[in-house]
């Protein structure tokens, strides 16, 4: 193709499921654009494509009166043949994509930057009334002068009405909130959900909701809560995970009121986490168990483990002894939060932290002669070497106890915990789970408890009829783990025209009325739809764990 209207085509920039994106000349003026294609092909019916084109008009007039330096601007629109396009500011630069692909994590400073610029935007647009629909790092462009642009404001409605005739989902389902799956009414908070798994992926390296097929995907997102940030990313605190759930949350009024609220949130509870850095995709699940430093427990009194709102799954970190300054800054941070209540209505207000543990006086215990010491000396010193100390004993294997059925309980384990490690009780809801410690390493039948070397462990709960389950401990500041397993389970979206039709599942009678959205464990279920004046409507269908089935039925 050379020419586009009245553009000259100079070359192509990328290809995505709607259309091809050109680099293109604009005669009158000399200026370079960008052209983004759509195709209408798909769309058969005379009266239908006149109502796509001026849908398309509308919304790419409105997405044209948006003038901020983050939004990339709309020129012109038109229509040749088939195909529709967009005509709009060219930016010499790479995707937020591409930028994270080719050159690793982001660094702090750069990672807040990008957020905050894309928040702004965003906020920009919700006020003028447009939602942009398709929040991904695809659509975030990062100028080789490192401005930070969105793109593509308003295609994804004018997709979406093409892509609806011939009966697809709309967006990038990885980014897309809740509502929008659901077909409900959407505005800005759609949005910051999506910036939410975007943040989410830029600190962990992994994005929130992940599925081997796009059913299942889309049921995690509706249905499922997300593994808590800083249990993938040791460097954070459980305050990010906090105010990323919050983004994240399924009901939209629970969420931020605004794009920039959330992205001040996230970067105070940041800065509550010194030395923070982002991981690379691949590297949360690539970490080895690291053995922590043994810990007296005669000298030591833990605090019990706490737990948020939101069900998180590990404690802050104990308060350092300078806390006094952090206590004058918790009290700037809690006036400013009085400020969001104000303004914002969504306050963030960082979670107070545990006391100070006191500083131990007892030595730590004795390394083994042949192993070297973990840490290196300090700079400009030679390590010296130390007297060889005794082997300790063996420990004798601790008898077992039979359990019901024949099976072996795991070994018990002695009274008092061994140098660097601790005893865990290891606890579902409900009993009977296998429970797999890094990657096999050692299991057991719940309920049992482990002597396991303190640090960082990865345990994974299998039981028939339920989802598998994954949880990261960290010892010692963990000693009961108690973990409630979910059955397997699916949704039946059950549709009828005209709606409002009886519902009654396996015989017996539900108080929804179609159209509906009904959580089923995974299996058979004979379904029964009834109304009035017509044959009742019978079928068999089979719920798949994370899967939403439709059953649509036309009187």
């Amino acid at each position: 193709m050379e020419r586009i209207g009245r553009y000259q085509i100079t070359g192509e920039l990328g290809r995505g499921g709607m259309g091809i994106v050109y680099r293109a000349q604009d005669p009158a003026i000399g200026r370079t654009v960008a052209i983004k294609t759509i195709r209408l092909d798909s769309i058969s019916d005379p009266a239908e494509l006149r109502q796509l084109r001026d849908r398309l008009l509308r919304e790419a007039r409105s997405a044209g009166l948006l003038s901020h330096p983050s939004i990339v601007t709309i020129y012109d629109i038109g229509q040749e043949g088939n195909m529709a396009y967009i005509a709009m500011e060219f930016v010499q630069g790479v995707t937020l994509e591409q930028l994270v692909r080719d050159k690793g994590p982001l660094p702090g400073d750069e990672l807040i930057r990008v957020l905050q610029a894309t928040a702004e935007a965003l906020d920009h647009a919700h006020g003028q009334g447009i939602i942009h629909r398709d929040v991904k790092p695809a659509n975030i462009m990062i100028s080789d002068a490192g401005a930070v642009k969105i793109t593509d404001f308003g295609v994804a409605k004018i997709a979406s009405q093409n892509m609806t005739q011939a009966d697809m989902i709309l967006g990038t389902p990885s980014f897309m909130s809740p509502e929008q799956i659901e077909g409900r009414p959407i505005d800005g908070r759609s949005d910051q959900f999506a910036l939410g798994v975007i943040a989410y992926e830029l600190l962990t390296g992994e994005r929130p909701f992940v599925g081997d097929t796009l059913p299942g995907l889309l049921y995690q997102i509706v249905k499922q809560e997300p593994v808590s940030p800083h249990l993938l990313n040791s460097t954070l605190r459980d305050s990010v995970s906090r105010v990323i759930a919050q983004a994240l949350d399924k009901h939209p009024d629970q969420r931020f009121l605004k794009c920039t609220a959330f992205v001040r949130a996230l970067e105070a509870a940041l800065n509550e986490s010194r030395g923070w850095r982002a991981i690379p995709k691949g590297a949360a699940a690539s970490q080895d168990t690291v053995a922590a430093p043994a810990v007296s427990q005669a000298s030591v009194t833990l605090p019990p483990p706490r737990r948020s709102s939101r069900d998180l799954e590990d404690d802050p970190p104990a308060r350092s002894n300078r806390w006094p300054f952090i206590a004058a800054a918790a009290g700037v941070l809690a006036a400013a939060g009085a400020g969001y209540v104000y303004y914002l209505n969504r306050p963030y207000v960082p979670a107070p932290q545990p006391e100070a543990v006191a500083e131990q006086t007892a030595p730590p215990p004795a390394a083994k002669a042949d192993r070297p010491s973990p840490m290196p000396p300090p700079p400009g010193q030679t390590q010296t070497s130390t007297p060889p100390t005794p082997a300790p004993t063996t420990p004798t294997p601790a008898p077992t106890e039979p359990r019901p059925g024949g099976q072996s309980a795991a070994p018990r384990p002695s009274d008092a915990p061994q140098a660097g490690s601790t005893i865990v009780d290891i606890i579902t809801n409900p009993g009977g789970a296998t429970a797999s410690i890094d990657n096999g390493a050692s299991t057991c039948v719940t309920p049992c408890p482990q002597s396991l070397p303190n640090g960082r462990h990865v345990l994974t709960f299998t039981l028939a009829g339920y989802r598998g389950t994954t949880r990261i401990i960290n010892l010692p500041q963990e000693s009961t783990i108690n973990m409630t397993l979910q059955r397997a389970e699916g949704t039946l979206a059950i549709r009828t025209t005209p709606a409002g039709a009886s519902i009654y599942i396996d015989g017996q009678a539900r108080a929804e009325k179609t159209n509906a959205m009904i959580s089923l464990p995974a299996g058979m279920h004979k379904i029964t739809l009834k109304r009035d004046g017509v044959p009742d409507y019978e079928e068999s269908i089979e719920v798949k764990d994370q899967v939403i089935t439709t059953v649509s039925v036309n009187w």
